[in-house]
């Protein structure tokens, strides 16, 4: 009876967490000369189409602007500043900083790229390599399930 106990609620907490993964919402944004540009999407890479987003400069609220049917979306910035976009919906909120977009100096690291279209390129994916899954986060969370049912056990015996 007690391995039925320990079954249904490791099926019960894998079952919450799969839930909550499905809901996270992401933004990703960068610029492309005067503008910066992004999109909404949930994991897996679906992009949430026909959302409306939150822009800040600096923290002052500006204005909201839409996804279009494909899920991107484009704000032309005018100056040197810090410019935030969120997205909140039934819950959900992501949101994205791109840090003074507009004159800034070329570093050695990127003099190399020659256009704002190859950069966002590379950050889109990065974005991507850094929310897909891997086999050590898998290889991770099974040893942190075999740990928990370790610790368990192991007070289980010492009680008895």
């Amino acid at each position: 009876m007690k391995k039925y106990k320990l079954l249904m609620l490791y099926l019960v907490s894998f079952a919450i967490t799969a839930n909550l993964y499905a809901h996270n919402i992401k933004i990703f944004a960068a610029q492309k000369s005067d503008n910066i540009c992004g999109y909404v999407y949930s994991p897996g890479g679906v992009r949430i189409k026909n959302s409306t987003i939150s822009v800040y400069k600096n923290t002052e609220f500006i204005t909201k602007i839409k996804t279009d049917t494909k899920g991107t979306f484009k704000y032309k910035v005018a100056d040197d500043a810090n410019y935030r976009f969120v997205y909140s919906k039934n819950g959900h909120l992501a949101e994205y900083s791109v840090n003074k977009p507009v004159g800034k100096k070329k570093s050695k690291i990127d003099a190399g790229i020659n256009n704002d279209s190859q950069i966002f390129a590379i950050k889109e994916q990065l974005d991507r390599i850094e929310n897909t899954m891997r086999i050590r986060d898998i290889i991770g969370a099974i040893g942190y399930i075999f740990g928990v049912f370790g610790l368990i056990i192991l007070l289980k015996k010492k009680k008895s």
